[in-house]
């Protein structure tokens, strides 16, 4: 169903519409009656336009008025993270913030960076084991199992604080920028 699109004209009619019948109450477009009734219909008109309007701005995704109640809400920008350039790129943002559902796994975290607009992959480390690590792989104690290698373009290497602050608790990130 689509939002309302009533226009001055269609309150006027409607305000005319009310009126008693008879001569002292004209509805011819020049009467004086009609010019004040059409004036009075630019409140409600005012008013359709405005919920219409709230109907684009409840969503994070279309917003345009209410985006610094989004981003406040959401603690937008994120201090860690860059600022937006553009209002789309905004609400690109808290659209991510508001509707990614976060986790601990690697793949949430890469969905979490998409949604930002970016493109990373993770390596997971691990300590080397006998019979299960090959040579050349990196030698370590059990706290390589907690770590992370966040392999990320270097034209997003300002994303790098907005992701170490949505990390899972248990990791450690190390960055490459690629």
């Amino acid at each position: 169903m689509a939002a309302p699109d009533l226009t001055q004209a269609d309150f006027l009619a409607a305000l005319q519409a009310y009126m008693p019948r008879g001569k002292a109450w004209p509805t011819d477009p020049a009467a004086t009656l009609t010019a004040v009734l059409y004036g009075l219909a630019a409140g409600p008109t005012a008013l359709v336009a405005s919920a219409n309007g709230l109907l684009v701005d409840a969503f994070p995704s279309t917003t345009v008025d209410l985006l610094t109640e989004w981003q406040s809400t959401l603690a937008q920008p994120d201090p860690a993270g860059p600022t937006p350039a553009s209002t789309a790129q905004a609400q690109q943002f808290v659209v991510a913030k508001f509707a990614t559902p976060g986790g601990q796994s690697i793949d949430s975290f890469v969905a979490l960076a998409a949604a930002y607009g970016i493109t990373v992959s993770v390596t997971q480390c691990a300590p080397f084991r006998a019979g299960q690590s090959r040579a050349g792989q990196p030698c370590g104690t059990t706290d390589w199992f907690h770590a992370w290698y966040v392999n990320i373009p270097t034209a997003d290497a300002a994303y790098a604080g907005l992701l170490a602050s949505a990390a899972p608790a248990h990791t450690i990130l190390n960055f490459n920028l690629i």
